[in-house]
């Protein structure tokens, strides 16, 4: 009988070091798709079918910034977690740029710290969140920093700008997006200094 009790506290003891230890190892989350019930925030608002594929976020560029290292995503990714809305997608440009033309339902979060009421505050710090901005990634890449800087797991500044996304076709919002010239909407560095 002794035996009984020593085994099942030996038992005890050892499953609640294991969750303690476990718990303690991992300070950091890892990235997660974005509750739609939760919050629309940065989500395709019809995003298209496209085929399932796997994606290695271990691969993307780094890029130092602000003295953090974030992460670079490439466009074809991007389309594809914009389709799928494994990510939520933020404009980091001013005002008056992500009026006149930015990517569709993309939400405006502007660098380096995204303003008063920005619309990140509403969402799970877990949540992929896609930045860009037009120079290639000097402004997204501010705003993905402060993003890190702040206890979000999943931030990540779209590499090739949003110029390509343009080019590309791909869905745009903003009372220029019929006919939309980038070359009118260089990025405004006033808030954050320096240029890409």
């Amino acid at each position: 009988m002794k035996r009984r009790a020593f085994l099942a506290a030996a038992g005890g003891s050892i499953a609640f070091s294991a969750g303690c230890l476990s718990s303690a190892s991992s300070t950091e989350m890892d990235p997660q798709d974005p509750d739609w019930s939760e919050s629309e925030v940065g989500l395709a608002p019809d995003p298209i079918e496209v085929p399932e594929r796997d994606v290695d976020e271990s691969r993307f560029k780094d890029y130092q910034t602000e003295g953090t290292t974030i992460k670079l995503i490439p466009l074809d990714v991007a389309y594809y977690w914009y389709n799928t809305r494994k990510a939520r997608f933020v404009d980091t440009r001013v005002r008056e740029q992500y009026d006149a033309v930015h990517i569709k339902g993309a939400a405006h979060s502007p660098a380096p710290e995204g303003g008063n009421d920005d619309p990140l505050d509403g969402v799970s710090k877990q949540d992929r969140i896609v930045a860009y901005c037009t120079c290639p990634h000097h402004l997204s890449g501010i705003r993905t920093a402060n993003l890190l800087d702040n206890g979000y797991s999943g931030p990540y500044a779209l590499d090739p700008g949003f110029d390509p996304w343009v080019n590309e076709g791909y869905p745009i919002g903003g009372t220029d997006s019929n006919n939309p010239n980038m070359e009118n909407y260089p990025d405004d560095y006033s808030r954050v200094g320096g240029t890409d």
